[in-house]
């Protein structure tokens, strides 16, 4: 089994160099061929990946045939992707997809999921922010885009003074 990890830019460069042995080590427990690639090594004429793949302790390129699956570790929306991503697309199963941001997503789940959903506000000043915290008592501060569980923050008013704690990743 292959399995391409792409980024629209060269992963390799982008991508931290845990999360690279990362993924070629989980790859190797499951029997399959780990290899990257980005927007530039997709032939779309001979159908085929120019990959890099670890050898020992360097790296090779090899064209391989389009893989069993594709790993996108940074979805790109779709006006921004390259026509050869697309193309890709239509070919391969890509494993991530963009979901836009949570407060747009818990926009969406709203109407449905009202009673099982945290009360969510996406604020934009501080006066917003405090007024939240009054109703609520205690928040719950992310960014809107993904983070992986970082940059998130709780607040939590008691009596005249605020309790901040950050939740590193």
């Amino acid at each position: 089994m292959f399995i391409g990890v792409y980024r629209k830019n060269d992963p390799l460069n982008t991508l931290p160099e845990e999360r690279i042995s990362e993924l070629i080590s989980e790859g190797m427990k499951e029997g399959a061929n780990v290899f990257f690639f980005d927007a530039s090594s997709i032939d779309m004429e001979q159908e085929l990946i120019h990959g890099i793949f670890q050898e020992g302790n360097g790296w090779v390129q090899r064209n391989v045939p389009l893989p069993d699956v594709v790993l996108n570790e940074a979805p790109e929306p779709v006006n921004n992707r390259p026509e050869c991503e697309n193309w890709l697309r239509r070919r391969v199963p890509f494993t991530t997809f963009l979901i836009h941001g949570k407060y747009d997503i818990q926009r969406k789940l709203a109407p449905l999921f009202k009673d099982h959903l945290i009360p969510t506000e996406c604020l934009q000043d501080l006066n917003q922010f405090l007024a939240f915290l009054d109703v609520h008592g205690e928040v719950l501060v992310k960014p809107d885009q993904g983070r992986r569980g970082n940059s998130i923050s709780t607040v939590k008013k008691i009596n005249d003074r605020y309790v901040w704690r950050h939740h590193p990743a």
